[in-house]
């Protein structure tokens, strides 16, 4: 028994749609799922800004740490030890 069939090009409809069906859509977005990527958008915007501040500030206290790192390698000079008086010692009575 052979198979017999019809090659169908690219693009060609099988079925024709009815009127009913280009009604009803294929995908829908309720109010709810809306919110719920309106608030995940806005939840990425944040968590990209606040990354970009606290990376800013961590440069600011990069740099301020090493300009006081700079300033204690060169800044006044120590002043010299004094001389220790010798302990005197108590003995017990």
């Amino acid at each position: 028994m052979r198979l017999i069939t019809n090659p169908l090009g690219c693009g060609i409809r099988i079925a024709h749609p009815g009127p009913e069906d280009r009604l009803m859509p294929i995908a829908k977005i309720t109010g709810q799922g809306l919110m719920a990527i309106a608030l995940s958008v806005a939840l990425l915007w944040g968590c990209l800004i606040g990354e970009r501040v606290l990376t800013r500030q961590a440069f600011r206290e990069r740099a301020r740490v090493m300009r006081s790192l700079g300033r204690l390698r060169h800044g006044q000079p120590v002043s010299a030890p004094q001389s220790q008086s010798p302990r005197i010692r108590r003995e017990a009575l």
